[in-house]
């Protein structure tokens, strides 16, 4: 088996590098009525939700961000509790049928057990 990739990784970085993929529920957190911040295998996102002047409805608009991003946003939750939602996710994405999140699962499992008995 191939060794886990997000060994040596802490913080923001290892929150991407265990989360699970774009799609296959994205880690979000809220921070606003109309933003939050999605946290995915790809990077960081900011989700905007923009009502149009034109329709009726609402569109969302999804920016990537850098990790740096997080060190100047306050958020809801601290920065080192990201990395055990992340965790959570991949889990939740495997456990429900995404073949992706399984195999990164099965590859980090002593590293995302570890995770969950921090959070």
């Amino acid at each position: 088996m191939m060794p886990c990739p997000c060994d040596n990784k802490d913080g923001i970085e290892l929150a991407i590098c265990i989360a699970p993929p774009p799609g296959d529920y994205d880690v979000e957190i809220e921070i606003s009525p109309k933003y939050s911040i999605v946290v995915n295998s790809e990077g960081i996102h900011v989700k905007q939700t923009v009502l149009e002047d034109t329709l009726p409805f609402t569109r969302t608009v999804t920016r990537k961000v850098g990790p740096e991003f997080l060190e100047r946003v306050i958020i809801k939750i601290p920065k080192d509790k990201l990395p055990c939602i992340a965790a959570r996710a991949l889990v939740d994405a495997a456990e429900n049928g995404s073949e992706v999140a399984r195999e990164k699962l099965n590859r980090c499992r002593k590293l995302v057990d570890e995770l969950a008995r921090q959070c």
